[in-house]
């Protein structure tokens, strides 16, 4: 059943889909735009209805309305964003699994962007401890972005909650990544940053939580390692080091949180002073790698789809649409340039 809505929150609705989807008839728009909401059983709120997260009221120009699948009173809970980099590496996901699975068993919501590596590790690891995630969206919830991750967006949908600023039918643009960015930060007490390179879009959520003055975690990693070099910086610049899977939980237990309460905690020294460098206004939804920080090369389309879970080659041909000869003839490559290795029952996983 759809709600009614005011002339102004019509107003706004025909608004988006002017200016997203260069519609021209407001009563076909707005007709078509509650067919969508039923069928894909998407929700929306705004922003001065009872239920608008209270902490994404405090960020500059916070979206009018949010579209939402699943418990949208998941987004009130007192929230943690784990965010990193695309292409992690096995420690990589396993701290970002980890660290995500400790915070939704003490009762946060874990938001991340729902995107391969890190971001993937940490939805799931909230799921599988039982707990909340929140998964914010940079194109309309009639649609699963990436493709490769439908799974996931559906379990998400089902047991959690899925958020975006924009209505059905809009597709991913790189620009709307920066924009959700700043919606994960927003949502969230602080932003822990697993893996990223010095110019990403992880590293663009902590610029916005550091100016939204929220808490900045960095997980440290290799010095040899290409997705060591933003976290590092941000450790430099003053973000809480992670010295372990319950830092960043013992650190709002020491900080007397409650959890029943969504308002920020008192001001830190930290908060106060961390001032994280400015990145450039643009930054690549997908940030294509140097072939010195490439090692995969032109099996890089191969290597992207094995999680840190342990991938079957069936379930690589299925995911690439390739075929099982120049499947096996990839992860031959990538396991005689040490990226890979096979174990029982051959499962493939990263090294």
């Amino acid at each position: 059943m759809l709600k009614t809505r005011t002339k102004e929150q019509n107003d706004s609705l025909w608004s988006l889909g002017q200016k997203l989807l260069g519609e021209k008839n407001r009563d076909i728009y707005l007709s078509r735009l509650d067919q969508q909401l039923e069928k894909y059983g998407i929700g929306l709120i705004f922003m001065e209805e009872d239920g608008y997260p209270s902490l994404l009221r405090q960020i500059e120009k916070p979206p009018e309305v949010l579209f939402y699948r699943g418990n949208l009173s998941l987004a009130s809970r007192p929230c943690l964003a784990v965010v990193g980099t695309r292409r992690a590496t096995a420690y990589g996901e396993k701290a970002a699994y980890e660290i995500a699975k400790d915070a939704a068993s003490q009762g946060f919501a874990v938001v991340s962007g729902m995107a391969r590596g890190i971001d993937s590790c940490a939805h799931k690891g909230a799921l599988d401890a039982g707990g909340a995630t929140v998964a914010l969206m940079p194109a309309g919830l009639d649609q699963c972005y990436p493709p490769s991750n439908a799974w996931l967006f559906e379990r998400i949908c089902s047991e959690g909650l899925a958020l975006s600023e924009y209505p059905p039918s809009v597709r991913a643009e790189k620009w709307f990544f920066l924009n959700r960015n700043r919606l994960i930060s927003g949502l969230s007490l602080g932003t822990v940053v697993v893996q990223a390179g010095g110019r990403s879009g992880a590293i663009n959520t902590a610029q916005h939580a550091a100016e939204q003055g929220r808490e900045v975690f960095a997980v440290p990693g290799s010095i040899f390692e290409f997705g060591s070099v933003g976290v590092h910086r941000l450790i430099q610049d003053g973000a809480w080091l992670v010295t372990s899977v319950h830092s960043v939980t013992d650190f709002y237990r020491d900080q007397q949180l409650t959890l029943e309460d969504g308002d920020l905690p008192e001001k830190t020294p930290a908060r106060q002073s961390l001032v994280l460098r400015k990145m450039p206004e643009e930054i690549p939804a997908e940030r294509e790698l140097t072939p010195e920080a490439n090692p995969a090369g032109e099996w890089q389309w191969l290597y992207d789809q094995i999680d840190g879970f342990g991938s079957l080659p069936e379930q690589l041909c299925e995911r690439t649409g390739r075929s099982p000869q120049m499947v096996q003839t990839g992860l031959t490559m990538l396991e005689l340039n040490g990226l890979i290795e096979r174990r029982e029952r051959q499962r493939i996983y990263r090294k």
